[in-house]
């Protein structure tokens, strides 16, 4: 037994488990999920069980066994693919539990394209669930170590996502906008300034506010091109919000009277576009752009995720709207 545990604690566990090509991949575009914040998630899923870990995945709609967990003895081996399940319980023997649900989780995550906002969210679920799973442990164990947990915490936060006082994560906004980018033929722009959101949100807040009325401007201008609409080049953004509206009938005046609830989606059409008055408002007091005499007194980290929210709504309503209209 002595030198079975010996052979099992001797084992390359990339060898064993992983190929060697598998690596953090770099996907073409800009991920929504940083490499840092995987590595987070990893570190959590190293204190869980096999079990926790593959449920949290598979629960979201992922396989049972990730792709880079099977392996073939020798390339000219006529057997079927053989799973890792018997490397888990050479692991587990040895104990070696932590590094092998680290290596399941990172072969999931390996495996997300973490361009694609309909992938990420999924894998998000998958995450939320680990955290959960971890913090549980941590209430009930007295000398479970907790750093994982609110690296991961810090590292959600600081790319923009949010989790309420259940555990739910939220996602960010430059996620659930992006879904909607789709509508778009040429998004290059709005995306550039989505990333730059993201970077902007932390820890500054002028940044994040010039950005959000950036954000509406262009997705204005987008719509409006894409509808073959002409615009003044000097237009300021509440002119060009307006034309967008009108373009894709979403202004209070183009809501027909008689139509079920017109009432109160006049009113809401209204309070959404005097967001982004106010947002313009905002960006001249507060944001970047214009060169202020002091720094603004008060503007907190949230008030930048307030501008990003408001700006958002408006996005993501118009470029919705886009597809009924081409």
């Amino acid at each position: 037994m002595g030198v079975f545990l010996w052979r099992a604690r001797s084992l390359n566990l990339r060898q064993t488990i992983l190929p060697s090509s598998v690596r953090w991949q770099s996907m073409p575009g800009t991920p929504f999920f940083s490499r840092a914040a995987r590595e987070a998630v990893v570190d959590v899923a190293a204190e869980l069980s096999l079990a926790d870990v593959r449920r949290a995945f598979t629960d979201e709609g992922f396989a049972p066994f990730p792709g880079a967990l099977a392996y073939r003895p020798s390339p000219a081996a006529q057997e079927q693919p053989k799973w890792v399940t018997a490397a888990e319980i050479l692991m587990v023997a040895a104990g070696s539990m932590s590094a092998t649900s680290r290596a399941l989780a990172k072969s999931y995550l390996d495996g997300v394209d973490w361009t694609s906002a309909a992938k990420t969210l999924a894998a998000l679920g998958a995450v939320e669930e680990l955290l959960w799973l971890f913090e549980r442990s941590a209430a009930l164990e007295e000398d479970w170590d907790s750093l994982p947990g609110e690296r991961l915490r810090r590292r959600l936060d600081k790319e923009g996502f949010h989790i309420d006082s259940a555990g739910r994560v939220h996602p960010s906004h430059a996620l659930l906008l992006d879904g909607s980018l789709g509508s778009l033929s040429d998004p290059a722009l709005i995306q550039q300034v989505l990333r730059r959101i993201n970077k902007a949100l932390p820890d500054d807040p002028m940044l994040a506010i010039g950005s959000a009325k950036e954000l509406v401007e262009g997705t204005a201008k987008a719509v409006l091109t894409q509808l073959g609409k002409p615009f003044p080049a000097t237009a300021d953004m509440p002119v060009l919000v307006r034309q967008a509206e009108e373009a894709l009938l979403n202004h209070p005046t183009c809501i027909d009277g008689d139509a079920d609830g017109a009432p109160s989606v006049k009113r809401l059409l209204g309070k959404l576009t005097g967001m982004t008055d106010d947002l313009a408002k905002l960006r001249n007091e507060y944001g970047t752009g214009h060169a202020p005499s002091a720094l603004p007194v008060g503007l907190e980290p949230r008030h930048g995720r307030l501008a990003v929210a408001a700006a958002a709504a408006w996005c993501t309503f118009m470029l919705d709207s886009l597809p009924r209209r081409t």
